[in-house]
């Protein structure tokens, strides 16, 4: 246990499940096999009557010394009460029964059958012969000696009948103790008497009727085949459960893993910090924007006030006049002949002297 308890601990959550699993359906196998499988107790045929034969012996001899109530039968005009075939009172048969009880002839074909088909269908189940006489006088004291016998022997079903035969081979299973026997027995009955087209009276008093005696042990014998699809249907349901289970606790695991990791304040604080990129990423962006709209408009209002500038119309020609003083002339009666003027153009400035003042209407002239 301390090595698996090591073992356990290395593995992951997930797999510490699945293992978990697997042993529990292990566990659940062995159960099934061990106490629902009928039991691996077998005997021999001469084993199973002289183990019967002893505990007949005080079984019959307490029968004897304490009858019970009056074997006589409530007859309506020669006519068998109608309550021993009540099927109200009919008792299910076992589905997985370990001992099964047989009232019939030791040597014939009905107990041979009866044995092979148990052998093939399961090999598990153990069967308790009573060795009954099937006809002639005597024979359904008998059958009846043998139901009680196995009623308070313990089996789990008793199996009554015998091979086919004429009417008068199958009288004794329609005497009336053999119907009392069977309605009174604590034990569930099969009948398979004669062949398919016999019917008797114990037929209709048995819990179950069968065609043939092997036919009543093919209703009782459960097919150990099916048995273990069965289990192996079962363990197949199990563990797919169980992974739907496991999977839907990882599914719980990974969200509350996620919540958690959530409210983790490194979480937090990196999706801050992402957050925090953004804006700046988003305020680089908007003041690239800005600038760029700016530099646009100080270029054009460059270009206007080159275009206002005194120097940009000294270009082609044109130039800017100033007196001795430095002051601009603005008008030919600010300046006289001989005066030092100035003259500015686009590339320099060039010195003069006025020798000759005229007015634009002497100019005319």
């Amino acid at each position: 246990m301390k090595r698996i308890r090591m073992w356990l601990r290395e593995l992951s959550l997930s797999q510490q499940l699945l293992s978990m699993v697997f042993l529990f359906i292990m566990i659940f196998a062995m159960f099934v096999i061990i106490f629902l499988s009928p039991s691996i107790e077998r005997f021999t045929e001469a084993e199973m009557y002289n183990r019967l034969h002893s505990a007949q012996e005080s079984l019959i001899l307490y029968a004897d010394q304490n009858p019970g109530q009056s074997l006589d039968f409530v007859q309506t005009d020669g006519a068998i009460s109608a309550y021993l075939f009540d099927h109200e009172k009919k008792k299910p048969i076992p589905k997985n029964p370990k001992k099964i009880g047989v009232v019939t002839a030791r040597t014939g074909a009905a107990i041979h059958d009866i044995i092979s088909t148990a052998k093939r269908r399961n090999p598990y189940v153990q069967l308790v012969l009573y060795p009954a006489k099937v006809q002639g006088e005597g024979a359904s004291d008998t059958i009846v000696s043998g139901i009680r016998t196995l009623d308070q022997y313990g089996v789990d079903t008793i199996i009554i009948g015998r091979g086919g035969g004429s009417i008068e081979d199958l009288w004794a299973f329609n005497e009336e103790n053999v119907a009392r026997a069977i309605y009174e027995a604590k034990t569930p009955i099969i009948s398979g008497t004669g062949h398919e087209v016999d019917t008797t009276i114990a037929d209709y008093a048995a819990d179950l009727r069968a065609a043939t005696p092997t036919a009543a042990c093919e209703l009782a014998v459960p097919d150990i085949t099916e048995v273990m699809e069965g289990i192996a249907n079962r363990e197949y349901t199990m563990a797919a459960l169980l992974k739907q289970i496991i999977r839907r606790y990882q599914m719980k695991l990974q969200k509350y893993q996620i919540t958690i990791a959530n409210y983790d304040p490194r979480f937090q604080l990196q999706e801050q910090k992402m957050r925090l990129s953004e804006l700046e990423e988003q305020i680089q962006q908007v003041m690239k924007n800005k600038m760029t709209g700016y530099k646009h408009k100080l270029e054009l209002y460059a270009k206007e006030l080159h275009g206002l500038s005194p120097t940009a119309k000294l270009i082609n020609g044109f130039g800017y006049l100033e007196d001795q003083n430095g002051e601009p002339v603005t008008s030919v009666h600010k300046v006289k002949e001989g005066d030092q003027i100035s003259l500015t153009i686009s590339d320099g400035t060039i010195l003069a002297m006025a020798k000759q003042i005229r007015t634009m209407d002497e100019k005319g002239k």
